[in-house]
């Protein structure tokens, strides 16, 4: 599948320079997430504080005309043990998008449809002993382009990841996955292709 460069680069130059005036609502959020661990290795017990995944993000979005708004998301990790960034978890969420009546148009790096249809709802553990094991792919796919929309109990979600990986052709689509989500009350229904 073949994609118009001029129309996705426009689609990014939109969604990255309109915000960048005036960012009206910006929120900083974190979480420390630290462990402490203990390793035998027959002889001897050591102990060690560990980081589980700790982070810092920034979320910003702006209100357009037309009901669009345009949303952008950084997240870098952070090893809380040592206070420096980095922290072992390279691949978080960042990505920019247009928001409106449509749903949701985002590029970049962010959850993928099979953790956020699926494995959010089964991942008790925070991605340490469940899904993450369980499942093909990753809770987090890079170099994505994505929809995302809500129409009543169903959510559903489309990413295609857009890599240049195949050697003939470097705007094919390396990888898709397409889902939905119900929810009728206390039972959520979740599938993704």
């Amino acid at each position: 599948m073949k994609l118009n460069k001029s129309l996705i680069a426009a689609a990014v130059a939109a969604a990255v320079l309109a915000p960048t005036a005036t960012l009206a609502d910006v929120t900083v959020y974190g979480s420390v997430r630290l462990g402490i661990e203990g390793t035998d290795d027959g002889d001897d017990l050591t102990w060690d504080v560990s980081d589980k995944s700790s982070r810092l993000g920034f979320k910003a979005n702006e209100e357009l005309s037309n009901g669009l708004k345009a949303v952008a998301h950084y997240e870098m990790g952070v090893d809380a043990g040592t206070g420096t960034f980095g922290g072992g978890t390279a691949n978080r969420l960042s990505y920019v998008g247009m928001e409106g009546g449509f749903g949701g148009v985002y590029l970049g790096s962010q959850w993928s449809p099979m953790y956020l249809l699926v494995g959010a709802v089964t991942d008790q553990f925070n991605g340490f002993a469940s899904h993450q094991s369980e499942t093909n792919g990753t809770s987090r796919l890079q170099n994505v382009a994505a929809y995302v929309g809500t129409f009543g109990p169903v959510k559903v979600m489309a990413a295609a990841v857009i890599e240049g990986k195949d050697d003939k052709d470097d705007d094919v689509i390396d990888e898709l996955q397409v889902g939905a989500k119900f929810n009728a009350g206390p039972a959520t229904v979740g599938v993704v292709i």
